[in-house]
């Protein structure tokens, strides 16, 4: 899953978590590791096919889904991390050892960039600006895309040994929210939100979130004027314009099982059920629909026409679902 921009073309609106049902499927030759949704509206994958000597094989497939599923691009290729697409059309894929940077035409898959970089978290901004942090040299870098590069624009070292923070989003072009955890004065740690603006270096406000025995593990910028903060304890809604806590959630979600839909829904992952969530002004987070789906779900994604396209383990199946 890719959540970045507030890229919803696809509005969602009126969307009925109850009333979606399977429209096509296809049963994948091998096991379907990341799902990926073209601009021209094919399915990317990475596969992994297992030997019988069990030394397995990855490859990554391009899907065109008009007349059913058509296998158009089947390459060998490595495991992947993550796929961003770019709005030029080209992908980037995040690897073990390498971030690369693919041209998918109609037939092929063209490698049109690569930077070796081991052990990266990456996390993808505003206006195709990326937060790249590699463990192995534990550098952390703001990236910008152009013209078919991931070109380094900012070091953030400095700043994280002035403020240790784990993770980062962009609010708007200069200011940046830092999730921050200190050790207290006396004992222990403290939880921090830290808005930051990046062009001129300075701190705006930060504010407390809590201390160290609550576990935070990302958070996202649900539209221009809210973030949410996901906990395995809790959830908090955080106003990004006045700069203030609004909710505590007692329920704990985790980032990556969350499908944005638009700026106010989104769709939460579990095994076998997908859960509707609704944010409703002024400081809200309801949960509006519930859905048994009686598979296991491995994979989900957003498709164009307002659909929702699924991956489960049993026979390898990709459907469509709407």
């Amino acid at each position: 899953m890719n959540k970045g921009d507030f890229d919803y073309s696809d509005k969602y609106e009126n969307f009925h978590l109850n009333e979606i049902k399977e429209l096509q499927s296809f049963n994948a030759t091998d096991y379907v590791l990341e799902i990926y949704m073209l601009n021209d509206g094919r399915i990317l994958t990475n596969e992994t096919h297992i030997e019988e000597r069990e030394n397995k094989y990855y490859k990554l497939c391009v899907y065109s889904v008009e007349n059913g599923f058509n296998c158009d691009i089947s390459i060998d290729f490595e495991m992947v991390k993550f796929f961003f697409q770019m709005n030029d059309g080209n992908v980037i894929i995040i690897l073990f050892e390498d971030i690369k940077i693919v041209k998918i035409e109609k037939n092929t898959i063209e490698e049109i960039w690569n930077e070796k970089k081991k052990r990266v978290r990456i996390t993808k901004l505003l206006n195709e600006n990326f937060f790249i942090y590699s463990k192995e040299d534990k550098q952390r870098l703001l990236y910008k895309y152009d013209n078919g590069k991931l070109i380094s624009y900012k070091n953030l070292d400095e700043l994280y040994k002035k403020e240790s923070f784990r993770f980062l989003c962009q609010i708007n072009e200069n200011e940046y929210a830092l999730f921050s955890e200190k050790k207290g004065i006396l004992y222990g740690t403290n939880n921090y939100l830290i808005f930051y603006d990046m062009k001129n270096e300075k701190k705006i406000k930060s504010i407390k979130i809590g201390d160290g025995e609550k576990t935070f593990s990302d958070f996202f910028l649900l539209n221009k004027d809210n973030l949410i903060i996901f906990g395995s304890d809790s959830n908090i809604l955080v106003d990004v314009k006045n700069k203030k806590i609004k909710k505590e959630f007692k329920y704990g979600l985790f980032l990556d099982l969350c499908i944005f839909l638009n700026e106010k829904l989104f769709l939460y992952k579990d095994t076998f059920k997908l859960l509707l969530y609704e944010y409703q002004e002024p400081n809200n987070i309801i949960l509006k629909e519930e859905k048994k789906m009686g598979i296991g779900i491995e994979l989900i994604s957003k498709y164009p026409g307002n659909k929702l396209i699924i991956f489960t383990e049993k026979n390898n199946k990709l459907s469509i679902y709407g």
